[in-house]
């Protein structure tokens, strides 16, 4: 009796296991190695996996988790280390919609079995480390804001253009959704900004 169930156990596990591509898996194992290169072994295993349409709109979902790492990295360092209420105040809500942001991306690539990022690319890792060693709070103040405006002019730039050559009605409409967002907080940053950059 005993047996039965133990063998059927065994053969949901085995069917489990050769679900996931042998792709995905060397990714993964991968990336657990070398997490700031985790951008890079994400694209590798897109470009194996999918034809040249599919993969251009998978590359972007990579492309995108990564930002996000880097955004709500960025946004924590602000909580943390400015002194300014409103830079504090702009930073908390780029880290709750950008959280949000990847927490969508992920699912929306978990569906269409697309390889995405565990962290943020390597670049913007070193820009966090770079201004977490800032050592006078204004000279921080006015770098990250430059750094984030700069980051949400890029993206809402890349938004604006995969919306244009996607077909793809799910990340169409996962753009659509997200620009609105993204455009408010670039004029928020602006604002926040000029106040601070001539201070």
């Amino acid at each position: 009796m005993l047996n039965i169930p133990l063998a059927a156990l065994l053969l949901i596990g085995v069917a489990c296991q050769n679900e996931r591509s042998k792709e995905q898996a060397n990714a993964d194992e991968r990336m657990e190695e070398k997490a700031d290169k985790s951008e890079e072994i994400a694209k590798d295993a897109n470009d194996d996996k999918f034809d040249n349409k599919v993969k251009n709109d998978a590359n972007f979902v990579a492309d995108q988790v990564a930002a996000n790492y880097a955004e709500v990295k960025l946004a924590k360092l602000a909580e943390e280390k400015s002194s300014h209420a409103e830079i504090k105040k702009v930073a908390k809500m780029l880290e709750t919609h950008h959280s949000k942001s990847l927490d969508e991306l992920q699912k929306l690539a978990k569906a269409k079995s697309i390889t995405v990022p565990i962290e943020a690319d390597e670049a913007s890792i070193e820009k966090v480390q770079s201004l977490r060693d800032k050592k006078d709070v204004e000279d921080f103040n006015k770098d990250w804001c430059k750094e984030m405006v700069d980051k949400h002019e890029k993206t809402i730039e890349e938004f604006e253009d995969k919306l244009e050559n996607t077909q793809d009605p799910d990340l169409k409409s996962w753009i659509s959704q997200s620009l609105p967002g993204l455009r408010s907080h670039l004029d928020q940053l602006k604002a926040c900004h000029e106040k601070i950059k001539d201070a």
